[in-house]
């Protein structure tokens, strides 16, 4: 199993969040990273993002008053981080 380090923006994308968001819930702890270089990039084992998505994370619902294209642009999202996560498993990387 290829167990690459993903940067914060695929990990972002494939968590459904903004960069900013990622970064906060590192520092939450919500989700787990570690530093390479001299401290300054993140970078997340594939197999911990999975590990979050399948036992805590959850998207948020709609919220009220959002338009039809919102709420299928979230679903959307969602279905693209499923898909990524299906890809790095199909290339072995997680």
């Amino acid at each position: 199993m290829d167990r690459t380090p993903i940067r914060i923006g695929v990990a972002a994308k494939i968590l459904g969040v903004h960069p900013e968001t990622l970064r906060y819930m590192v520092r939450k702890g919500e989700v787990q990273a570690f530093h390479i270089g001299k401290g300054k990039h993140l970078r997340f084992d594939p197999a911990d993002l999975e590990n979050f998505m399948h036992n805590s994370y959850r998207p948020a619902p709609p919220e009220l008053g959002q338009s039809p294209q919102e709420i299928a642009g979230a679903l959307r999202d969602a279905a693209c981080a499923e898909l990524e996560l299906a890809e790095l498993r199909r290339a072995g990387k997680i």
